[in-house]
C-alpha cells in the first residue's frame, strides 16, 4: 500500500470503503504508521500516502505520532532539536494535507526508563499548544490538530479536565483508553484508574463535538473470545454515557 502506485493503494482499501457504505458508518480518524523516523525519507512518503488514503476512505482526520527518540536507545533529543526535527516533519506535510482535505493530528507521547514510563514529546499539553499554533501558523490555516490520550495522561497522573480545557479547540480527536497508571494497558473505561468524571467535564466544558474514539485491543486478551462482543457492547454502553455528560 504505501509502496505502490495510489491505485494499488484504492484497491486495497476499496473492501473497507464498501463495507462502510454498506453498513451506513463512515470514518472519523485513521492513525498513521509509527514509530514516526522523521530522518527516514520513507517516512515522509508513508505519512503521505497515509492522507492519500484518508481522502480516498472520506476520513477528515490522520493521527500522526510526533517523532522522539526515547531514553532507553540513549539517544534522546535535546528540546531545540525536538522541536526543529518536528516543526520541520509536519510542515513537509502540508501540501499533502491540503491537497486530501485531511486535518494532521498530532498526539501526546511517552517514552521509558529503567521500567519507568517518562514524558515525551506533547505530553506537555502546553507543548503541545505550541506546536499546534506553530504549525497553523505556518500552514496559514486549521491544517493541524490535537489527538487526546486519556491513557498516556494517565501515566503521568495529568489533570485531564485540565488538559482538555488547555487545548481547547486545538481538540479534535481522542483515544479514550484506562490503564493503571503504570503500563499503557488500553484498557477499556473504569477497568483502571482514569478519572472519567473529570474527561467528560473537561469535554463538555469545551464543547467537544468530535466522535468518541475508544483505543482498547488490551481488553481483548483479558478475557474469553466468547467475552469479546460483551466486552464492545459494555464499552459502547460507557460511550453512550460519556455522550450524554459531555452533550447533555
Amino acid at each position: 500500500m504505501f509502496d505502490g502506485s495510489l491505485d494499488d493503494a484504492r484497491a486495497i482499501l476499496r473492501p473497507f470503503k464498501e463495507a462502510a457504505a454498506a453498513h451506513g458508518v463512515g470514518f472519523y480518524q485513521a492513525h498513521a504508521p509509527f514509530p514516526t523516523e522523521a530522518e527516514n525519507p520513507r517516512m515522509l512518503k508513508i505519512i503521505q500516502r497515509s492522507l492519500e488514503a484518508c481522502e480516498y476512505l472520506n476520513c477528515p482526520r490522520l493521527v500522526v505520532h510526533p517523532a522522539f527518540k526515547g531514553y532507553a536507545e540513549r539517544k534522546k533529543l535535546s528540546a531545540y532539536d525536538e522541536w526543529t526535527t518536528n516543526i520541520g516533519f509536519f510542515s513537509a506535510l502540508i501540501p499533502a494535507a491540503k491537497a486530501a482535505g485531511v486535518r494532521v493530528c498530532l498526539e501526546n507521547m511517552f517514552s521509558g526508563y529503567n521500567d519507568r514510563k517518562m514524558q515525551a514529546v506533547c505530553a506537555d499539553i502546553g507543548e503541545a499548544v505550541r506546536y499546534i499554533d506553530a504549525l497553523n501558523d505556518i500552514a496559514g490555516y486549521d491544517c493541524f490538530g490535537f489527538c487526546l490520550d486519556t491513557g498516556h495522561a494517565m501515566l503521568f497522573a495529568q489533570d485531564q479536565k485540565r488538559a482538555i480545557e488547555t487545548l481547547g479547540h486545538r481538540l479534535i480527536a481522542l483515544h479514550l483508553n484506562d490503564n493503571d497508571g503504570r503500563d499503557d494497558q488500553h484498557l477499556a473505561p473504569y477497568m483502571g484508574a482514569v478519572d472519567w468524571d473529570a474527561v467528560t467535564s473537561g469535554l463538555r466544558s469545551i464543547g467537544y463535538n468530535g466522535a468518541l474514539c475508544f483505543e482498547i485491543g488490551g481488553s481483548y486478551g483479558r478475557v474469553d473470545p466468547e467475552l469479546l462482543p460483551a466486552v464492545l457492547r459494555y464499552t459502547a454502553s460507557a460511550g453512550e454515557l460519556f455522550l450524554k455528560r459531555v452533550r447533555g
